[in-house]
């Protein structure tokens, strides 16, 4: 009677070694960290720490991989600005140019209709903010798309 137990012991544990791995777990699509295009609406803009809800509701970002402009909601002049993602840096980073000197650098994230940039003047990508935590710093926007563009 023991001498079956352990067999069927050695059994059991031979078919468990032989046993075929699992399959492979689906890979899951991953945000594009480049996928800005569109019409943007900010929900936050703040300058050192201190929000401007008056700014908040005065502009519209039109943005895509290449530019980034500020459009007054009442009409007017925009500010234009060439944009530069740069995806692999960690944490992502940007840089804002005009006239192709570059202005402004700064840190992003994206999630799927959800931006938050920090940013500061500068030229330098290396010496950009990168603590989205940070209770102050230079500039923070957070934006949310209202209109995707191709």
């Amino acid at each position: 009677m023991k001498t079956c137990r352990c067999l069927a012991v050695l059994v059991a544990l031979a078919a468990v070694g032989f046993a075929p791995a699992p399959l492979p777990r689906q890979q899951r699509q991953r945000d594009d960290p480049t996928d800005v295009n569109g019409t943007w609406e900010l929900t936050l803009w703040e300058t050192n720490g201190a929000r401007s809800q008056s700014s908040e509701q005065s502009y519209l970002i039109e943005m895509s991989r290449e530019k980034y402009d500020f459009v007054p909601k009442g009409g007017g002049g925009r500010s234009h600005y060439d944009m530069r993602l740069e995806p692999t840096a960690a944490p992502m980073s940007f840089t804002w140019s005009m006239n192709g000197r570059v202005m402004y650098v700064g840190s992003y994230r994206l999630h799927k209709d959800v931006m938050t940039i920090i940013f500061a003047s500068g030229n330098n990508p290396s010496q950009r903010p990168t603590d989205f935590d940070a209770p102050r710093v230079q500039y923070r926007f957070m934006m949310k798309r209202i209109k995707r563009e191709p």
